[in-house]
């Protein structure tokens, strides 16, 4: 509840097993609802928190991507390791 709309009605707009995303009707704030927390965020700034989240989930992808090398080949093997 919110103290300036004691009567928040809660609509749920997704839902994991990480979690839930819900808005309420009557003050437009986004709970978002994690098992030990839950973060209230104004209805009209929520596009911008999810697109760094958006943002955020694609550099870790790309880290993952770097951080993972293709698996040394037969021809690798035979090489000479090279000093830096």
């Amino acid at each position: 509840m919110n103290a300036s709309h004691p009567l928040c009605t809660h609509v749920r707009l997704a839902t994991s097993e990480v979690g839930e995303v819900a808005v309420c009707t009557e003050c437009g704030v986004v709970n978002i609802v994690l098992p030990f927390m839950t973060l209230r965020v104004p209805e009209e700034n929520f596009p911008e928190l999810a697109g760094m989240l958006s943002t955020a989930q694609a550099e870790l992808l790309a880290r993952s991507d770097q951080k993972s090398p293709e698996p040394p080949t037969q021809s690798d093997a035979k090489r000479e390791p090279r000093l830096h």
